[in-house]
């Protein structure tokens, strides 16, 4: 039992790590997308 809840303890932390990583992720291409329409208006 202690072994399935330290397994479930540690998939807990993998999946909100991921999560962060795809949350970063996310705002890096919004960030590039928006440095990208600003370059099309420039020229």
């Amino acid at each position: 039992l202690q072994q399935l809840e330290k397994a479930g303890l540690v998939k807990k932390k993998k999946d909100r790590a991921e999560r962060r990583d795809v949350e970063a992720l996310e705002s890096a291409i919004d960030n590039l997308s928006m440095v990208l329409t600003e370059v099309r208006k420039k020229r």
